[in-house]
């Protein structure tokens, strides 16, 4: 289960197993989270600003990778609504 509350950029998540809710740091990266998704054993976001990023959560501490970003010239999230999905397996935008 993960609970995402955009208006504070904040991100956690709780497994069965745990005792308490994980608290994933996205305060750092300043963004407005716009679309998530888990697939294949990791959580994925879209910020307001276009970039993609991994969350490993297999762990105890999570760690966060930039996977990608779409060129601002591009990415205009005021016009298009973009959604992380996954389909047969693969990760689409």
């Amino acid at each position: 289960m993960v609970h995402h509350n955009g208006a504070d950029s904040f991100l956690a998540f709780w497994r069965s197993e745990d005792l308490d809710w994980t608290h994933i740091d996205v305060v750092n990266h300043a963004v407005v989270i716009i679309s998530l998704v888990y697939h294949k054993g990791e959580f994925y976001s879209m910020s307001y600003s276009g970039k993609v990023r991994a969350y490993e959560v297999a762990g105890p501490n999570v760690k966060t990778r930039l996977v990608g970003e779409i060129d601002e010239n591009t990415f205009n999230s005021r016009v298009i609504e973009y959604y992380l999905v996954e389909l047969s397996g693969a990760l689409l935008l």
